[in-house]
């Protein structure tokens, strides 16, 4: 059934168990299978190859983290679990590392909390990591999913909330996540899955056959500062010719160039504000400024260069009826902009020298 397997049916929580630097395989259901317990890590191992037989349905799991609740249980949380630094791969037809918060009951609290994924490669099985909250009372929440390598898998990462289960504050950040080939590919959100609560940021999303992102659930989500493959931002609904993102994805402003390049570019567009990447920018980066109006003042206080698509198409609007511009230090570039204002200047500098 299992190769490692810690739990019980909702009775109480296991604490402190640590599966570390283990060779896990062929096995029928689950490689590593942590269930109601807290304070625990699943570090080190590798994982592979599990064997899709009519026991599991089909199902295997590589690395299974989760919180059921069953008519004989009595509710808990799940927390302060860590999943680092192993290696998933093979035939396995759910999953290769899954948060599960499985309420079976609609009656008792079942949730998973303060997890941390990290430092992981996943290749080539279902679901890279699957975030799955089922039942009325199940709930996800302060998960950290970082730095992890997600490559050639059917889909990148899904979220599933289903018969009322819920999530809440899940930070994807600085992940890998490439050649996917399902229907949805990248990052999916399922339909009925909220995007209240997840955010995607800086991470390299390249090369995945469909979708970078395909948001087939409810709300907006955040996927700003991500790198698509190309300077000119996201495909799909998005205004570039890299990886393609869906309807009600908020994708601007994006990288430029792969996550940790220094001096890094940032492509932005009117769907948000020149001034929001300024903010986020250091010395020495370059700012594309996409077609269209920008009706805003602003503050540049970093040796920053932003570069317009030429006066006749990119437009910004001073708002504040003073300036359209206002530079407050050195070695600033403004290229390619139509500078319209309604106060006394177009550009304000100020006590600086060059």
């Amino acid at each position: 059934w299992n190769a490692i397997l810690v739990g019980n049916e909702g009775q109480g929580l296991h604490n402190g168990w640590v599966v570390k630097n283990n060779i896990v395989e062929n096995w029928h259901c689950y490689g590593i299978e942590l269930t109601n317990i807290k304070n625990s890590s699943v570090t080190g191992n590798l994982v592979r190859q599990g064997i899709n037989t009519t026991t599991c349905s089909n199902q295997d799991i590589g690395i299974l983290i989760q919180s059921q609740q069953l008519p004989q249980g009595v509710g808990g949380t799940v927390k302060n679990v860590k999943v680092d630094n192993n290696d998933v791969s093979g035939s396995l037809n759910r999953s290769g590392i899954e948060l599960l918060a499985w309420d079976a009951t609609n009656s008792k609290i079942s949730k998973l909390q303060d997890i941390l994924i990290s430092n992981n490669k996943v290749n080539k099985v279902f679901r890279g990591i699957f975030i799955f909250s089922i039942g009325s009372n199940a709930n996800i929440s302060d998960v950290n999913i970082s730095e992890n390598i997600l490559k050639g898998n059917f889909h990148g990462i899904q979220f599933t909330d289903s018969g009322g289960g819920t999530h809440s504050s899940i930070n994807i950040i600085k992940n890998n996540i490439s050649d996917s080939i399902g229907t949805t590919s990248g990052i999916r959100l399922t339909p009925g899955t909220s995007a209240v609560g997840i955010t995607i940021n800086s991470n390299n999303i390249v090369n995945n056959a469909l979708f970078g992102i395909n948001h087939g659930g409810t709300g907006t989500l955040n996927a700003k500062l991500n790198w698509w493959g190309n300077e000119s931002g996201p495909g799909g609904i998005g205004p570039g010719t890299g990886d393609s993102i869906s309807a009600n994805v908020a994708y601007s402003p994006w990288l430029g160039l792969p996550v940790g390049t220094v001096p890094m570019t940032y492509g932005v567009d009117n769907s948000s504000s020149i001034q929001e990447v300024i903010d986020l920018a250091n010395d020495g980066d370059t700012i594309n400024v996409g077609n269209g109006t920008y009706t805003e003042s602003i503050k540049i206080n970093k040796s920053l260069t932003l570069i317009g698509t030429g006066y006749s198409s990119t437009t910004v609007i001073d708002t504040n009826g003073f300036s359209a511009i206002n530079i407050t230090t050195d070695g600033v570039v403004i290229d390619g902009f139509d500078i319209k204002f309604f106060g006394t200047h177009a550009i304000m500098i100020k006590e600086v020298d060059n």
